[in-house]
């Protein structure tokens, strides 16, 4: 399983996985979690590097409430 893996495997390698085991025609999602500041961004976008099939989706303020986001313009993404 990818997940058990993440920690000791180098982005390539888990890149290389997760294309191994995802048709072309078919959309997969991966989550990313872990606590803040624990790398989880820089992780997506290395990931992302490695394979043009990949997509970035960050899910940055998604947590925040609406009357945030509604200040800031985003409540709408």
């Amino acid at each position: 399983m990818i997940s058990k893996k993440a920690h000791a495997c180098p982005v390539e390698s888990i890149a290389a996985e997760i294309a191994k085991i995802t048709p072309k025609e078919e959309r997969i999602f991966v989550a990313v979690a872990g606590p803040p500041a624990s790398g989880k961004s820089t992780f997506a976008a290395k990931l992302v590097e490695q394979n043009e099939d990949f997509a970035l989706v960050p899910m940055d303020g998604f947590h925040l409430d609406n009357s945030i986001l509604d200040q800031r313009g985003l409540r709408q993404r």
